[in-house]
């Protein structure tokens, strides 16, 4: 669908956000980056990532003098970490409080901070991208986690606005569904309907 909507050039998009089935897909977010877009995407807390590159032994002979059939990382490279890790490392300083949308019950606020990471495909370093956290107000705090490949010039407030992107559109998405028409033909010459 999202090909197609490129490939057809009649709605100029940059973003595309989506839930954590979705974010949780290694080939959907390439495939969007292969298109020129920049993903938003939710991800679980158990997702895992590096924060720098890690370096890659190429394939063929091994320390014992075995093949080696397939590129790994090497075993010398920091371990990755779980997204909860991270958010756990982040000092105070690089959280900023901002205002994601103003909502009909007040504004709605939350506390974002951003790492530049690797994300991981097929154990192996992917592509450099963001990891935001999104963390809620009050005694007990939710942390929400995406990655993003936009690119590293991308600013904090940008992030913000995206985050807020997805619930109006589901909110209308939702409400479209419940609305209904129906028509109802009634035999003879010609017809005549009624639209509840």
């Amino acid at each position: 669908m999202i090909r197609a909507l490129v490939e057809r050039a009649v709605l100029p998009f940059r973003w595309v956000t989506c839930d954590a089935r979705y974010g949780e897909t290694p080939v959907f977010l390439d495939g969007i980056a292969a298109l020129g877009k920049w993903y938003f995407a939710e991800g679980a807390a158990d997702t895992r990532v590096w924060l720098h590159t890690s370096p890659i032994e190429p394939t063929g002979r091994g320390l014992l003098g075995h093949p080696r059939t397939h590129p790994r990382v090497k075993r010398t490279a920091p371990r990755p970490y779980e997204m909860r890790e991270l958010v756990a490392q982040i000092p105070a300083a690089q959280w900023h409080r901002r205002l994601i949308k103003a909502g009909s019950k007040g504004p709605l606020m939350a506390e974002f901070a951003c790492v530049r990471v690797t994300s991981i495909r097929n154990e192996l370093p992917g592509p450099r991208c963001w990891a935001i956290f999104r963390r809620t107000l009050g005694p007990q705090t939710e942390v929400k986690f995406f990655l993003s490949n936009a690119p590293s010039t991308c600013s904090l407030q940008e992030f913000v606005r995206v985050s807020g992107l997805r619930w109006p559109i589901e909110t209308g998405l939702k409400e479209a569904k419940g609305e209904v028409v129906w028509i109802t033909m009634k035999p003879g010459p010609g017809w005549a309907g009624t639209i509840t």
